[in-house]
């Protein structure tokens, strides 16, 4: 996966569609960051990662955690939609 995300731009805008159940979608916009945080980078890292990295460690450069922050969703369910903010 490319990261969408570029380096003079932190702060993205992104949207998310989230299936909750058979008969409901919620879309979220918020903003994408990249952390930088080396002991969160090491909570996410996961053993099995390692053959997908040439360093096969969460210090890798390649490996990216992504913080996304919701700013606004609307939810679709029940034929009825509802805006909300976080």
């Amino acid at each position: 996966m490319i990261v969408p995300v570029s380096k003079e731009n932190e702060k993205e805008w992104i949207e998310l569609c989230i299936t909750l159940w058979p008969d409901a979608i919620a879309n979220l916009k918020g903003d994408m960051e990249i952390v930088t945080d080396i002991a969160l980078k090491e909570k996410f890292w996961d053993s099995k990662y390692k053959g997908a990295y040439e360093q096969g460690t969460f210090t890798d450069p390649d490996f990216c955690v992504l913080r996304f922050t919701p700013k606004t969703g609307r939810l679709y369910a029940n034929f009825t939609i509802a805006d909300f903010e976080f």
